[in-house]
């Protein structure tokens, strides 16, 4: 079996991997312009007055499941937003805390997972405990 050809760069010219349109040079080179051009379409995408709006929803104690419902914001744009926006995430975890169930338990993985709280507490645990963390499956007999 042959390899598969390889691609020449896009910028330069240079022959590449042949899973990247662009030499590791040229990538590293074009990642400020390619960041800037991602947030100015997250921002397009999710206007400040939207944000504002889920701010206030997430503060008073509401699920992201019921924002979506809604406002049509589906939760994982919400998260995909802060991730390009430090500003926001800083603001939605204040949000975060503001409207928190004071019932449950925080800073637990098991909080995350099965009450569905997604202050940075329960983040951080889900995400200390990870996947493998959980106890194993027993079959049953």
């Amino acid at each position: 079996m042959s390899e598969p050809p390889l691609k020449k760069c896009h910028d330069c010219c240079d022959f590449t991997h042949t899973s990247y349109s662009r030499c590791d040079a040229c990538r590293k080179k074009r990642k400020p312009q390619d960041r800037k051009r991602t947030r100015q379409i997250a921002r397009a995408v999710f206007p400040i007055d939207l944000r504002k709006r889920v701010l206030a929803m997430v503060s008073k104690g509401r699920t992201f499941r019921e924002i979506e419902g809604i406002l049509g914001v589906p939760g994982p744009q919400i998260h995909s937003f802060a991730r390009k926006n430090p500003l926001f995430r800083r603001e939605l975890d204040d949000a975060l805390l503001k409207g928190r169930d004071p019932k449950l338990k925080h800073g637990s993985a098991a909080t995350y997972r099965n009450q569905g709280c997604r202050c940075p507490e329960c983040r951080q645990a889900k995400a200390k405990a990870g996947y493998w963390a959980r106890p194993p499956q027993t079959a049953q007999a």
